[in-house]
């Protein structure tokens, strides 16, 4: 399966959009281990990051990685 990463990010932003408030459940704490199964475009993986916790990221297209 190929996915292409900027059609994804221009028509389908509101996947993590709406999962940003998810965020705010987990309150990633610093060296924290999170799982992110299939993160797509790495928005959340990111935000999930700065707070310095340790984000391994999994999809199923490495081109989404």
């Amino acid at each position: 399966m190929f996915w292409n990463a900027a059609l994804y990010q221009s028509k389908h932003s509101f996947v993590f959009k709406h999962g940003e408030s998810l965020l705010e459940l987990l309150w990633p704490a610093p060296g924290e281990g999170i799982l992110d199964l299939g993160c797509g475009t790495r928005e959340l993986t990111c935000q999930t990051a700065a707070a310095s916790a340790q984000v391994m990221r999994l999809d199923l297209d490495d081109a989404m990685l």
